[in-house]
């Protein structure tokens, strides 16, 4: 396959899956054994630049209620433990990241929750409707399920809005409170996979590639938010539990076979 087609593919496997809570991990591996090109884990952080200026575009006025210094401390609160365990276990998810049963495991299991949670909040009564609502104890706890989080395969959006929704936060809220706690992660991790490119031997060799993949996962990631946002009251939860079901279950047959 041509390498600017599979950059291409690969942004659009970034930008759909890193929104939606359907592991961005799990399909990148799936695509990586079927073109056999494995994308090194610097460039996968550096195409998340593109998923951050497409969160930025489509909650921008959610980003826009951070300037309030409480909801912002809050938000960082949110992020800011799984930013340390992610820099200080970067070997071991490099490491983790190559283990497909784990992500096979993770699409699996964490697709069942999702379709369960989805079911749950049909009866849920949530206490939580506005952003300067969240408390501290709220953003704690999405801060341990952003932890949770950094196990390949399980989905950062969906283990977040998972943990937001448990801990009371109408699912909209949640939906927006996870991305907005994104933010600062998916910038670090971008910013760090640069450097990372541009100080080893390689660095500029691929630039027009990852380029190609950048701009396309911020197109697709436009996309992907907006159905998120759409349809997030309307069983999405349900659908993207099935489909990682069903992911995890074709991505253990590619494996074997």
């Amino acid at each position: 396959m041509n390498e600017y087609l599979e950059s291409f593919i690969a942004g659009l496997i970034q930008g759909i899956t890193e929104l939606l809570p359907v592991s961005s991990s799990g399909h990148l591996l799936l695509f990586s054994n079927l073109t056999g090109n494995e994308l090194k884990i610097a460039e996968i952080a550096v195409i998340h630049i593109g998923t951050l200026i497409s969160i930025m575009i489509a909650f921008y006025k959610d980003i826009l209620k951070c300037f309030n210094l409480k909801i912002a401390i809050k938000v960082l609160i949110s992020a800011i433990p799984a930013g340390i365990i992610g820099l200080v276990i970067e070997e071991l998810l490099n490491i983790n990241t190559n283990i497909p049963i784990l992500i096979v495991l993770s699409l699996i299991v964490w697709g069942i929750i999702l379709i369960v949670i989805d079911k749950k909040t049909a009866t849920m009564k949530f206490r939580t409707t506005e952003l300067k609502d969240v408390s501290l104890k709220q953003a704690i706890i999405i801060g341990l399920g952003q932890v949770l989080a950094l196990i390949p395969g399980t989905s950062r959006s969906g283990v977040t809005t998972i943990f937001g929704i448990i801990s009371g936060l109408d699912p909209k809220l949640a939906l927006s409170y996870s991305f907005l706690t994104g933010i600062p992660l998916l910038a670090a991790s971008g910013f760090y996979g640069t450097y990372k490119m541009v100080t080893s031997d390689t660095g500029t060799s691929n630039t027009t590639i990852i380029f190609i993949a950048t701009a396309t996962a911020l197109i697709t990631g436009i996309f992907a938010a907006f159905i998120l946002k759409q349809y997030i009251n309307k069983k999405i939860f349900t659908i993207c539990g099935w489909y990682r079901i069903a992911i995890g279950i074709i991505l253990a047959l590619v494996l074997i076979f």
